[in-house]
């Protein structure tokens, strides 16, 4: 390949990378803007990480994708949840009873009255016979073991009749093999 033609290739990407990136700032530009809290974003990165969809080094095209965000601010929150992995997990992972341990101090239940349903006689049901599975039929003989003595009385008289049946095929007759003697040749000649 010519250096010419390595050239062309190169500027071919460089215009279709800008255009890309030119999109993509168009359709921000589309979309009407709403807040995005922290909250949403780090939520959505612990549950992006419990997913094992991406690793979090790679997250940066979800968090714009799903938010809408520049690679810019996007990179930041990434940033900002790796160098505050600890104090992020308190936050938006661990149970509210490892972070304040004495919870249950605060939260007063209110007891709930249950209500009070008179005894019903519980209806008294018929016994049902259990439904009997259809048996299913053994392809082939019966092993003699399984079988009552009629049966296997039945069983012998078949095969005796069977074999009583075949017809014994002759063997078929001998190959017969024929030596020819070369004769010598007494005329001397050729």
């Amino acid at each position: 390949m010519s250096n010419r033609a390595k050239e062309l290739i190169n500027m071919v990407d460089t215009i279709q990378n800008k255009l890309r990136q030119m999109v993509s700032e168009l359709q921000a530009f589309k979309t009407p803007r709403r807040e995005i809290t922290d909250d949403e974003v780090y939520t959505y990165m612990f549950d992006l990480q419990d997913s094992g969809e991406v690793n979090m080094l790679g997250s940066v095209p979800y968090i714009k994708r799903v938010f809408g965000l520049s690679d810019e601010v996007a990179g930041k929150y990434l940033v900002h949840y790796i160098e505050n992995y600890n104090e992020l997990y308190k936050i938006y992972r661990e149970p509210i009873s490892e972070i304040y341990p004495n919870v249950e101090e605060y939260v007063v239940a209110e007891p709930v009255a249950e209500p009070v349903a008179e005894p019903v006689a519980e209806p008294v049901a018929e016994p049902v016979a259990e439904p009997v599975a259809p048996v299913k039929k053994k392809r082939g003989a019966k092993r003699y073991d399984e079988m009552t003595e009629e049966e296997q009385v039945a069983a012998k008289a078949r095969r005796v009749a069977n074999k009583a049946k075949k017809v014994p095929v002759p063997a078929p007759a001998p190959k017969r093999v024929i030596k020819i003697k070369k004769q010598k040749n007494t005329d001397g000649g050729a």
